[in-house]
């Protein structure tokens, strides 16, 4: 395995998850794991809009997906750290075994908002997550051409 990398929100209801899920189904590296979480996780569920979006979209069920808090990652397992908002990034940039592993990115938050607002996100999302691309798959191009 490459590496893990981790995206962060808030609650992890809405964008930490979409983003792991559009990674997940954008990127078939094998030697890349991807998660989510969030800085303060404390929500039940995740969000119904999610829900529909990634059933629509990818025809898979995230339903029974449960928020989870950034505290019970081991952050040193991750090679990369996406906080899409700037309390997680505050949150974390304190802790110097993650500082540079962390990337920022400026991504509203649609809790509380209406489906269209929802879809915007998901749309911001995969155009950042497809400009990660080009550098993760030299990543793994150089491991793999390295790995007997």
């Amino acid at each position: 395995m490459l590496g893990k990398i981790l995206f962060v929100c808030i609650g992890n209801t809405c964008r930490s998850v979409l983003a792991e899920h559009i990674f997940r189904n954008k990127h078939e590296y094998e030697l890349v794991v991807v998660e989510s979480a969030g800085s303060c996780a404390n929500q039940e569920n995740v969000s119904a809009y999610v829900i529909e979006i990634l059933k629509d979209k990818y025809i898979i069920d995230v339903s029974k997906q449960k928020p989870v808090s950034v505290t019970k990652k081991k952050l040193k397992d991750f090679f990369l750290i996406i906080c899409l908002d700037k309390m997680a990034f505050d949150s974390l940039n304190v802790e110097n075994n993650v500082k540079n592993k962390l990337v920022f990115w400026d991504i509203e938050d649609p809790w509380g908002k209406d489906l269209e607002d929802y879809m915007k996100t998901f749309s911001i999302l995969e155009d950042k997550i497809s400009q990660l691309n080009p550098s993760l798959k030299h990543l793994t191009d150089h491991v793999t051409k390295i790995t007997p």
